[in-house]
């Protein structure tokens, strides 16, 4: 496709979705072995930010240990307090990795963190 072309590294994969047009927790395990190889992962642009979403993204985002650059619906876990950056008992949680975490953020994000 047109959109593919001007992606040199990116990762076009087909997955069952059982017919919900969109990723379900049963590829999480595909996902992240399709990252293997990456030096950095971009998370976030495009995807749903439903209940069933945000379980395999938080799942997703517990299992990275790589450079991570967050954009756009991948704060969604955060935002729903799924994740927390400084969480103290998990040490695979995004806290460790603060130094390779890059944020987009966008002004609904911010206040959506915020949140009390």
């Amino acid at each position: 496709t047109i959109y593919e072309s001007c992606l040199t590294e990116a990762i076009m994969i087909s997955l069952d979705d059982r017919g919900k047009g969109t990723f379900i927790s049963d590829h999480i395990d595909q996902i992240l072995n399709e990252i293997e190889w990456a030096d950095a992962v971009l998370f976030g642009p495009g995807l749903q930010t439903d209940s069933a979403a945000v379980k395999w993204m938080t799942a997703i985002l517990k299992n990275i240990n790589k450079p991570l650059i967050l954009d756009a619906s991948g704060f969604q876990p955060l935002i729903e307090k799924k994740l927390k950056i400084n969480e103290k008992d998990d040490a695979s949680l995004i806290e460790k990795r603060i130094h390779n975490l890059e944020y987009e953020f966008y002004p609904k994000v911010i206040a959506s963190l915020l949140e009390t």
